[in-house]
């Protein structure tokens, strides 16, 4: 069979056809891609030719080697190469496919860097996900290794603050108790943060007093910082309602940060919380306006750019060991929650002015209260059963309901099981558990409760220091009838038993 035989099989222009022997040598060439001399050896024609020497030895072989690159004399060509034993005639084929290829790549190309990043785009989304949990786990875990002893050590520092204390040892007491309170808000600030970012932040819809919310606030700051050279004081518009419907214990949240970020960051002076209508509309939505304005250091306008974000600190004179919090990241993310703005005015010594503004609904009628009539003769049963086992948490529930000016009696059983034996013998007024005991969980303790019918209509306060959104849903859902996170003080613990 010569080449023009051959040629019948592969009639494109872009075939070169070369006859050789099985030892490589050229016998032939019609030469349509490249100039190869009979009688030299083809491997000297290009290294990738010497690959193809075992094969030409075979008998009946055919191979194809695709998307080979070439450069003989100067001539760049990727080819199709194959090898051909016909009718004992070796012939090597280079079919030229070089536009074919060099237009292909690109799309190839194209196609691999698009499932690339999708590939990429779904394991950023995985490691998104694996970091949240993580996150979330981690918080959840050191929220409640932190709020156990700290309950205890402010727990203990109010107890010893109620004693005969020297002016001195009132002073020290003082600090723990205000370090304490500062770590609280740390690590409220903390999980809320967490929260608003996972969207598990609920917002509640409740009547409340706006002027009762905001008097509360200033009379606590002023006897606070009652012996700070700061002069604190608000007002209130006219037409500025009072009832309103909203999320008072949010709305408190943010104006505590911001009055706390103004003393801070103020050394003399004045603070003045200022409160006014933007917009009324018929449907009786409004939207209210709070400013905070101090004679503070003030902020640049660097800072400005980056205050609201999480972490960061002012750069302020004297080294403040509890640093500067995350309170203003928490305002920015519950202000965004609520559906308001805010935004913030300074310069540099002159002090600073921050700005809230919030949408309410208002409200006309006035909730009533129910209420025992005096002299009906009904007598409360004030017996209080704690189910506790750790000894420091019992020494300090017995110290917080001695001489309590609530008539609270308190029986303290060390498990769930002598629990449940004081709870048949005995009525109690309400009981205190927790959500996690040495063989059992407050879960579980409370599906005891709810299958006798006996104690079933007993209400249960839970206090801990898991107060994750979810831990809280949990135990609640099991029959729980209020949560009370650790730390805690006599005065929320007796409210909250009060409100059972």
């Amino acid at each position: 069979m010569n080449l023009s035989t051959i040629k019948t099989f592969y009639i494109d222009e872009r075939v070169q056809i070369i006859a050789v022997d099985s030892q490589g040598l050229i016998i032939s060439s019609d030469n349509i891609i490249f100039d190869f001399k009979a009688n030299e050896k083809i491997e000297d024609q290009h290294p990738f030719f010497y690959a193809l020497l075992p094969f030409l030895a075979e008998k009946n072989t055919k191979e194809t080697f695709p998307c080979i690159n070439l450069n003989i004399d100067d001539k760049q060509k990727i080819v199709d190469i194959t090898i051909l034993n016909k009718d004992k005639q070796l012939y090597v084929v280079l079919t030229d496919f070089t536009n074919h290829y060099l237009y292909s790549q690109p799309l190839v190309q194209e196609k691999n860097e698009s499932v690339i990043a999708k590939n990429k785009l779904k394991f950023e989304k995985e490691l998104l996900f694996a970091k949240e949990e993580f996150k979330n786990n981690f918080l959840a875990h050191l929220n409640h290794e932190i709020r156990n002893p700290l309950n205890a050590l402010l727990g203990f520092a109010e107890l010893l603050g109620e004693t005969s204390l020297t002016f001195q040892q009132k002073e020290t007491v003082g600090v723990l108790q205000k370090t304490g309170a500062h770590i609280k808000i740390l690590l409220d600030d903390l999980l809320d943060i967490s929260k608003i970012e996972s969207g598990v932040l609920q917002i509640k819809e409740v009547p409340f007093n706006l002027q009762s919310v905001i008097a509360s606030m200033t009379k606590h700051f002023q006897v606070k910082k009652n012996n700070s050279n700061i002069e604190l004081t608000y007002e209130t518009d006219e037409d500025v309602p009072a009832k309103f419907f909203g999320d008072p214990t949010r709305i408190n949240q943010i104006l505590y940060n911001l009055l706390e970020n103004a003393y801070r960051n103020t050394k003399n002076g004045a603070i003045k919380l200022h409160t006014s209508l933007t917009e009324k509309a018929l449907d009786g939505s409004v939207s209210v306006q709070f400013n905070i304005t101090d004679t503070g250091e003030g902020i640049s306008e660097q800072q400005i750019a980056t205050i609201f974000d999480s972490y960061i600190q002012l750069q302020i004179e004297e080294a403040k060991p509890l640093g500067e919090g995350l309170g203003l990241k928490v305002v920015k993310d519950l202000t965004t929650l609520l559906g308001g703005s805010v935004s913030v005015e300074s310069k540099i010594n002159q002090g600073s002015t921050f700005t809230v503004i919030l949408p309410f609904k208002t409200r006309d009628k006035k909730s009533k209260r129910k209420t025992v009539p005096k002299g009906s003769g009904i007598v409360m049963n004030k017996r209080i059963l704690a189910v506790e086992d750790d000894t420091l948490n019992q020494m300090l529930l017995m110290k917080q309901f001695i001489d309590n000016d609530k008539g609270y009696s308190l029986a303290i059983a060390t498990d769930t099981v002598s629990a449940l034996k004081l709870l048949n013998d005995k009525k109690f007024l309400a009981i205190i558990i927790k959500q996690k005991y040495a063989s059992t969980t407050g879960i579980e303790f409370l599906g005891e409760l709810k299958n006798n019918p006996k104690l079933t209509s007993i209400p249960v306060l839970v206090v801990s220091g898991k107060s994750m959104n979810t831990e809280q849903e949990a135990i609640l859902n099991a029959g729980a009838s209020a949560f009370l996170k650790k730390p805690y003080s006599k005065s929320q613990i007796f409210s909250a038993l009060q409100k059972l």
